[in-house]
């Protein structure tokens, strides 16, 4: 008997603007052909290693021409200056594509990376820990 394949956990996921309730599928005024928000769940380290990595589920995400790209830092445990690179390639995309993008959950420090890079000027908090 074979065993069944291990299932990995997945980072990106589309998640509906805002959060819809159980009972209604649909927001109000909300056509069923609308775009959903991008939601790109990063965890563990973001350094000079790992940036490829998080450079390609970014990617991916802006690939779908999302209203809206959010970055959930919330299982982030390390934000390095180098790891910070590729936050600027994503803005870069965004921007060109008018894609907001929204940091939310960030850590105090890894918001203060953020801060002294400069990205707080080009990126928008939310959902503050």
């Amino acid at each position: 008997m074979c065993a069944a394949p291990r299932v990995r956990s997945v980072f990106l996921g589309l998640l509906p603007w805002p959060e819809r309730s159980a009972v209604s599928r649909r927001r109000p005024g909300r056509r069923a052909g609308q775009r959903r928000q991008a939601v790109v769940r990063l965890r563990g380290e973001i350094t000079a290693v790992t940036v490829g990595r998080t450079g390609r589920q970014l990617s991916a995400a802006l690939a779908v021409g999302p209203p809206v790209l959010e970055i959930d830092l919330a299982r982030v445990t390390l934000l390095t200056r180098d790891g910070t690179e590729v936050f600027f390639g994503a803005v870069r995309t965004a921007q060109a594509a008018g894609i907001p993008v929204v940091i939310s959950n960030a850590r105090p420090r890894a918001r203060a990376t953020m801060h002294t890079i400069g990205l707080d000027r080009v990126l928008h908090y939310s959902h503050d820990t």
